[in-house]
């Protein structure tokens, strides 16, 4: 995952991405933070909670956007 995340942000440094994974641990959740990842969910996640960071995450992707844009 974190080396996936490397690469996707190496490829388009806006894109937000929410990481999702069974075997989350604190080091590796921040570690994904830091290299650029919106969010970091441990499975099993509601779909509520999911669709929320998926929204969360576009508001971020749209507001950056503008401001690379003005």
């Amino acid at each position: 995952g974190i080396e996936t995340l490397k690469e996707m942000k190496k490829k388009r440094h806006l894109m937000e991405v929410i990481m999702l994974t069974g075997h989350a641990s604190v080091e590796s959740g921040m570690q994904g933070m830091q290299l650029g990842a919106f969010d970091y969910v441990m499975k099993p996640a509601s779909i509520n909670d999911l669709l929320e960071k998926i929204t969360q995450a576009y508001e971020r992707k749209l507001l950056h956007e503008k401001l690379v844009s003005d």
